[in-house]
């Protein structure tokens, strides 16, 4: 074959466009972070199709940084300019974990809208100012939570196993909206000098013991089966069974009272 002469090309036959697989949409898997005027804002991007988005939120005491479902870090934020901390989520199956591997507590007030189906909080919250709103219908307190204002868990709480779970709060009241349960060896203890309450009763072999001078509120019929104590203040019981089967006792500081019949 002479130089002069073109190598002629291997025609490739096209394939029709019928041919070709059709691409299925697929959802974006987001956590996104981000502060805006001191409030770090923790979201989740919609998804129909996935059964659970997670965001993993920690603390070195220099930084907070917030993490996705596959644990990859989406941001990194000055604890020093954190003033606040809100999480929201869409109608699917969120999930907020302050997991127990974070060196450092939380040290920022902390809102979770009621869009997020589960929160765990495994590692200690010590907010400086402010208080704690959980608003999911699950939530597994695993740490203490110490606030100088208001805690309110909307949802049935499960206490993490083995844990003695302290709620603190200075200038306020703890408010439980669901059932309170845990397994043997767990205890929840309520300091507040607010008028707290447990309005969905209490469950499981766990035990309750209330400090602080504030008063607590036993609404319904409760199963703690490992007793209760009463270190101080009041502990105003609106039903016969609301303490469960176990011993009760009372610190020279404590009361209970059998409020049977009163208003809740």
């Amino acid at each position: 074959m002479s130089r002069g002469r073109r190598r002629a090309r291997r025609s490739v036959p096209r394939r029709p466009a019928s041919a070709f697989e059709s691409l299925e949409p697929r959802p974006l898997l987001a956590v996104l972070a981000s502060v805006v005027s001191g409030e770090l804002r923790i979201s989740f991007t919609p998804s129909s199709t996935v059964p659970e988005q997670i965001a993993r939120l920690s603390s070195n005491g220099t930084n907070y940084t917030v993490r996705n479902t596959n644990n990859v870090p989406v941001g990194t934020f000055a604890v020093a300019t954190t003033m606040s901390i809100t999480v929201t989520g869409s109608t699917g199956a969120d999930r907020l974990e302050l997991p127990a591997s974070g060196t450092q507590p939380i040290t920022a007030p902390l809102r979770v809208a009621t869009t997020i189906e589960t929160t765990v909080i495994a590692k200690p919250l010590t907010a400086v100012s402010g208080g704690v709103e959980i608003g999911s219908q699950a939530i597994t307190l695993a740490a203490a939570v110490t606030t100088p204002d208001s805690q309110t868990y909307a949802g049935n709480v499960v206490l993490g196993v083995g844990a003695a779970v302290r709620t603190t709060c200075a200038n306020a009241r703890v408010r439980f909206e669901g059932l309170v349960s845990g397994p043997a060896g767990t205890t929840l203890e309520i300091d507040s000098l607010g008028a707290s309450t447990l309005l969905g009763g209490l469950g499981g072999p766990a035990r309750l013991v209330k400090r602080g001078s504030g008063g607590l509120d036993v609404t319904n019929a409760g199963a703690f089966a490992a007793g209760a104590t009463g270190d101080a203040g009041e502990v105003r019981v609106r039903q016969a069974t609301g303490l469960g089967s176990g011993p009760l006792t009372s610190g020279a500081a404590g009361r209970m009272r059998l409020d049977v019949g009163a208003a809740r």
